[in-house]
């Protein structure tokens, strides 16, 4: 046991000390003894029946409740020295609400006062003294308070994300469905009509028109669902200086394929959107050089609804669903599985194409948080592919 005055010291570090003189607190000393604690030990263990005082002098302690719904530990809060634990106990008498555990080597005074009640009323040192640990079991009331609401808070936001997530999924299975049908009934009679041609732009639109209403109906700001133009300039430059390099990579890819593929041996790496190519069609039949154009100039109009789609909704409502560590890498790869699905049930070099592109744009959502940056880039990589490189000459199984 150390000696009286180191300790007298210290207590006067306390709160629950601070209006006690030198002398007074010589009268706590006879109560008083040192312990300590390994990493990880408990102290005490919640339902336990005990009444002692505990002051940290080096370490921290983590005061922790049993989520008894779900059989799980959780911490209310981390304290560390001077502060003091387990007051509540001292003055009721009553099993502990909480346990508290060693968070790393830990050293403590332990206050045992026996039957606390019976002192305070024969010694006026120990009456003033319920004041302080009143006053301190207050304070820490408080803040496991203001702990519990902003948990409740953060518990019900992650349950509205939930309910969205939900009603979107349906709307996404409903349209996708739909898609497939549509898709493979026209085929089935060989029809190459206008309808097969414009479904994907319908798809898209009925997906804007969905999202709209979720972000409507939802409560969040636009800012969640990348809905911003705050630092809109600097956010297109970026995404422009980062997508330079694919752009130069498509060269490279179109050169080694047409080198190395027997089947592109005729191509020209650029081919600006040669219009007698019979994958054409995939983008409207077209006939002509100004068809072609047009719908490539569709395609590109409708990339901010498809990044509306695709990172300001999916990705945002998956990335607060998911709870993992991995929850922004989840979120991208998930929110671009569906996405690569929707570009194109012909073609799987399609699809994947489009899946890669995805999870580079999904990841300069995350750094920006903005959907500008994500269209700016779409765009320019579209037209490049699309318009410049004729990608669409061997995308085509």
């Amino acid at each position: 046991m150390a000696g009286e005055e180191p300790v007298v010291n210290f207590l006067k570090k306390s709160e629950l000390f601070a209006n006690f003189s030198d002398e007074e607190l010589k009268e706590f000393r006879p109560y008083i003894r040192e312990a300590g604690y390994e990493k990880d030990q408990f102290i005490f263990h919640e339902g336990d029946r005990e009444n002692q005082l505990y002051i940290i002098k080096k370490g921290k302690v983590a005061i922790i409740i049993e989520d008894r719904e779900h059989g799980t530990p959780y911490t209310l809060t981390a304290i560390g020295p001077p502060d003091c634990f387990g007051e509540a106990n001292v003055l009721m008498g009553e099993i502990r609400l909480a346990s508290a555990k060693a968070m790393e080597q830990l050293e403590v005074l332990i206050l045992d006062f026996g039957d606390f009640r019976k002192l305070a009323e024969t010694k006026p040192i120990f009456a003033r003294f319920t004041l302080n640990l009143a006053t301190q079991a207050g304070k820490h009331l408080k803040y496991a308070n203001d702990t519990a609401i902003r948990s409740t808070k953060q518990e019900l936001k992650l349950t509205k994300v939930h309910d969205q997530m939900g009603r979107f999924i349906v709307h996404l299975f409903i349209l996708l469905t739909f898609y497939v049908y549509i898709l493979k009934m026209f085929e089935q009679f060989g029809t190459e009509s206008f309808l097969i041609r414009s479904i994907s732009a319908a798809l898209i639109a009925c997906f804007a028109v969905s999202g709209t209403l979720i972000v409507k109906n939802s409560g969040f700001p636009l800012e969640f669902y990348g809905l911003t133009l705050k630092n809109w300039k600097k956010n297109a430059w970026d995404s422009i200086l980062f997508t330079i390099p694919l752009l130069l990579f498509m060269v490279g890819l179109k050169w080694m394929m047409i080198k190395t593929i027997p089947a592109f041996k005729d191509l020209s790496v650029f081919q600006f959107g040669d219009p007698n190519h019979p994958f054409l069609r995939f983008f409207g039949g077209a006939e002509h050089q100004t068809r072609f154009y047009t719908m490539l100039g569709l395609y590109i109009a409708f990339v901010p609804l498809q990044e509306f789609i695709a990172r300001g909704c999916l990705q945002s409502c998956l990335r607060n669903f998911f709870i993992s560590p991995n929850r922004i890498v989840l979120s991208i790869l998930s929110s671009n599985l569906l996405f690569g699905m929707f570009h194109g049930l012909k073609s799987f070099s399609f699809i994947g194409a489009a899946f890669l592109l995805g999870i580079f744009w999904g990841w300069l959502y995350q750094r920006q948080n903005s959907i500008v940056g994500p269209s700016v880039s779409h765009a320019i990589i579209g037209a490049w592919a699309f318009g410049i490189l004729n990608y669409q000459s061997v995308l085509i199984y």
